[in-house]
């Protein structure tokens, strides 16, 4: 038992010994992070260093710690600066990623928008999906907004077309130019006919009132003068028709002739004009009438001769009658013949002047 107390003490001595030699020290470090040890109670010699509280030491080949430290910062430099490069090449990925999706909207908004075939073959970057989906996205919507001003602007064409203005078509994009002229025109074509419909009245009441045609500006639509000078001219030929037949029925049904109660010297022109071809057409068709008696062919009266069927009809059986009564007197020889054939010619003659 002595001989293991005895150990006990001299391994205490030891451990105290050994840890006064490592640490021991006397006094602050200095400036360059040691102190002098004259006692040299380190076994390290008169001076020696401790860098911030590290066992003493000896700069032999410069500060063992220090070196480690500097090892470890650049380490841990190196890595940091790794990291921070990884983040910096992620970081752009993505802002390269977000720059081919915006460009690609871009490009399918204007191609949409004018309405465009749909082509992505433009982008030659590294990243088609993104450009990709963009394109889609703004070709969708520039349809969208192409089909909204595309009824704004059609509408905004019929409207100007209906108001007559001349067309003043400024639309550059395609889309938007057919569509302002297709509404123009289909309101300038409504425009037109309601203007023609007025001209054409117009026309032919300032005829019947015995009107001389209105004078036209320069500018006016050829279709608008052409409406007005038809119209004009048929409700002349309607009134000439009419007066006309009112003279020539006058004359057929054997009215002594006595001039309209007119002021218009045109209508009173033509009412005389009627009644004498009147008088030429009964005459011609009396004469007719009895030499189709006189030959035994069937009486044939036009329309407008019907108002005198009575005295056509008894021209025609006058020319029955006299045929019948050459055929009852007998006459033979020709001497008689000739007699017969003079008789004939005088009573035709006679007919014709009926």
């Amino acid at each position: 038992m002595f001989k293991s107390k005895k150990y006990t003490i001299i391994t205490s001595i030891l451990i105290v010994s050994m840890s006064s030699f490592s640490s021991a020290h006397s006094g602050r470090t200095d400036a360059s992070g040691g102190h002098r040890d004259n006692k040299n109670k380190s076994g390290l010699g008169s001076y020696h260093y401790h860098c911030g509280g590290h066992p003493a030491h000896l700069h032999t080949n410069g500060c063992p710690y220090k070196s480690s430290s500097t090892t470890t910062n650049t380490i841990t430099s190196v890595s940091q600066s790794s990291s921070t490069s990884s983040k910096t090449t992620k970081s752009s990925v993505e802002s390269a990623k977000k720059k081919a999706k915006t460009d690609g909207y871009n490009q399918g908004y204007k191609d949409g928008y004018n309405n465009y075939a749909i082509d992505t073959s433009s982008y030659s970057g590294s990243y088609d999906d993104e450009y990709n989906e963009g394109y889609e996205n703004g070709y969708s919507e520039g349809s969208k907004k192409l089909e909204v001003e595309v009824a704004s602007v059609k509408e905004s064409g019929y409207n100007i077309g209906l108001s007559g203005t001349l067309l003043n078509n400024t639309y550059t994009n395609k889309s938007l130019s057919e569509a302002y002229e297709e509404g123009y025109k289909k309101g300038f074509s409504e425009y037109k006919e309601v203007k023609i419909e007025e001209y054409t009245l117009q026309g032919k009441n300032d005829s019947y009132e015995n009107k001389d045609m209105i004078e036209f500006p320069d500018d006016i639509q050829e279709e608008f003068k052409n409406a007005y000078i038809q119209s004009y001219n048929d409700a002349q030929e309607e009134l000439k028709n009419k007066y006309y037949m009112l003279g020539f029925n006058s004359a057929i049904k054997g009215e002594e002739y006595k001039s309209i109660d007119e002021d218009n010297e045109k209508y009173i022109g033509w009412f005389k004009d009627g009644y004498d071809s009147g008088i030429s057409s009964l005459e011609e068709e009396l004469e007719k009438a009895y030499n189709l008696g006189y030959e035994g062919e069937d009486l044939y009266i036009s329309e407008e001769m019907d108002i005198a069927k009575e005295v056509i009809n008894e021209s025609y059986v006058k020319g029955v009658s006299d045929k019948k009564q050459e055929n009852t007197l007998g006459i033979v020889g020709l001497g008689g013949i000739a007699g017969i054939g003079g008789l004939i010619y005088h009573r035709k003659r006679k007919k014709a002047k009926l």
